[in-house]
């Protein structure tokens, strides 16, 4: 019984550790909560209200849902819950372009369009002329990143003059559109065509144009991104810490780890095996040669 105690307990602090680690470690997946890199949502996730990643919790929430540029196709099930959020009075912002944008806004019933050609902007740029820099309808600035633009709908960005999309050596000037509204049943669905508009990196210069566009609480929809273990495992970890900020839940744990260090005390408070007698044993067993 002393031998198993000791493995159990092992293999519990095994497991221990080999959570933590998984979920202590960084998260590289593009455009995810977790991620504190510069291509991750971590900023946008602290002042947020949480995640959903699970369409049908879409029904029961009110406010904003911020839709991260999808690398999974949506599904009809997926679409259906998005339009009925729009036609009880929602708000959806997309940021990403490309064919699972446009998939999904056909299917809202949207005919905003995005591109996949990238905008640049030699001129009017933030550091490179990959980050044009777009006024929006109110005359305050916001930054873009390897943007794409879009069109239809009603425009609330425009790239400068200067800027210029280049395919196959055809030159177009712009303004180019990169954020557009539309209204959709009593909700309505912004598209922003630039993927890293809400990204750690772009996140504090398009603070005063995000507060402008989201209509009460937002929450961020990661159920079009893969879905890893270590992401998993986060989500559950932030859930349990909602929970730990109750006094009385943080009671419970740590009675709980006081009964636990008890049980392991006593499982480790003698290392000595008891060995039988050798006397005894002959005495039971007088065959044996002595």
């Amino acid at each position: 019984g002393l031998m198993i105690s000791k493995l159990n307990i092992g293999l519990l602090i095994f497991i221990f550790i080999m959570i933590s680690l998984i979920v202590y470690l960084p998260s590289y997946q593009p455009f995810s909560p977790f991620n504190t890199g510069w291509d991750g949502f971590s900023l946008l996730y602290k002042n947020s209200s949480g995640v959903i990643e699970n369409p049908s919790a879409v029904s029961m929430i009110k406010g904003t849902i911020i839709i991260p540029q999808p690398i999974v196709k949506p599904d009809l099930q997926d679409i259906s819950y998005l339009k009925d959020f729009l036609n009880n009075g929602g708000t959806i912002i997309i940021a990403g372009n490309g064919s699972y944008v446009n998939y999904l806004l056909n299917g809202i019933n949207s005919n905003i369009i995005t591109y996949n050609s990238t905008v640049l902007d030699d001129v009017f740029n933030y550091n490179s002329k990959l980050s044009p820099i777009a006024i929006t309808d109110n005359l305050t600035k916001i930054v873009l990143f390897s943007t794409s633009y879009l069109k239809n709908g009603q425009y609330l960005a425009n790239t400068s003059f200067f800027s210029y999309v280049s395919v196959k050596s055809n030159i177009t000037y712009g303004p180019f559109p990169v954020v557009s509204e539309q209204t959709i049943g009593k909700g309505k669905v912004i598209v922003i065509s630039d993927m890293y508009f809400l990204t750690n990196y772009l996140l504090n210069y398009n603070l005063p144009f995000i507060s402008k566009i989201v209509d009460g609480k937002y929450y961020i929809a990661t159920f079009l991104l893969p879905q890893s273990p270590q992401y998993r495992m986060k989500l559950t970890l932030s859930k349990i810490s909602v929970y730990l900020s109750y006094p009385y839940v943080q009671i419970m744990v740590i009675a709980f780890l006081f009964f636990l260090s008890l049980l392991i005390y006593r499982v480790y408070e003698t290392t000595e095996l008891n060995y039988p007698n050798i006397t005894d044993l002959v005495r039971e067993h007088p065959d044996w040669d002595e």
